[in-house]
C-alpha cells in the first residue's frame, strides 16, 4: 500500500508524461496497447504509452518500424535481453529518440518481469523501478535495497548484491 501511495502521488506531481514504448518479442516490433492489463504499470506511473491500439488488439500487437517511428518514444523498455541487444545496436532502430537520448532500457525478469508480463506482484516493485528511471527527482529509490528487501518479503529469498545489480545492468546500472 505505501509503494502505491507513493507511486500515485508522486506521478500527480508529473507535468510532462514520457512517451514509452514497450517492446515486446526478439524484434522488439510486439508491444501492449494503452490501456492492456500488462502495461497499466507505465500509465500508473504518470507516463503516456505510445501505442494507441484498437481495442482487438490492445492487449499484444505486432507493429512496423514506420509506425514506431511516428510515434519516436523518449523512452523504451523491453524485458526480451535479444531484443534490447537489438534495439541498443541495430542501424534501423538508431534514429528513435529513446534510442539516441540511450533511454533504452532492460526491464529486470526474474522471476517474473517488473512491468507487467504476467501481471503479478513483481509490478509493485516495477512501480519503484520504472518511476527511478522515468521521474528520477520524485522517486529517490536505491534499486538495490529496493530489490533486496523485495525478495525477501515477497519470496522468502536472500537475494545477494551481486544479483540484484545483476538484474539491473541494463537499465538503472547501466552508466555506472
Amino acid at each position: 500500500k505505501e509503494a502505491l501511495d507513493l507511486a500515485k502521488a508522486n506521478a500527480q506531481k508529473v507535468s510532462t508524461k514520457p512517451k514509452v514504448y514497450y517492446a515486446e518479442g526478439e524484434n522488439g516490433l510486439s508491444t501492449m496497447g494503452a490501456g492492456s492489463i500488462h502495461s497499466e504499470t507505465i500509465e500508473f506511473m504518470g507516463a503516456e504509452n505510445v501505442a494507441k491500439l484498437d481495442k482487438a488488439s490492445k492487449s499484444k500487437a505486432e507493429i512496423s518500424m514506420e509506425q514506431l517511428i511516428n510515434w519516436n518514444p523518449d523512452v523504451i523498455i523491453t524485458a526480451d535481453k535479444k531484443a534490447y541487444e537489438l534495439i541498443t545496436t541495430d542501424k534501423a532502430w538508431a534514429n528513435l529518440k529513446a534510442v539516441k537520448d540511450k533511454k533504452v532500457y532492460q526491464a529486470p525478469s526474474l522471476p517474473y518481469n517488473w512491468v507487467g508480463r504476467p501481471p503479478s506482484v513483481n509490478r509493485i516493485l516495477g512501480m519503484q523501478w520504472l518511476g527511478t528511471l522515468l521521474f528520477p527527482e520524485e522517486f529517490k529509490y536505491d534499486m538495490v535495497k529496493q530489490a533486496q528487501e523485495f525478495y525477501k518479503l515477497f519470496y522468502h529469498y536472500e537475494l545477494s548484491e551481486e544479483e540484484a545489480k545483476e538484474m539491473l545492468k541494463n537499465s538503472i546500472l547501466k552508466d555506472k
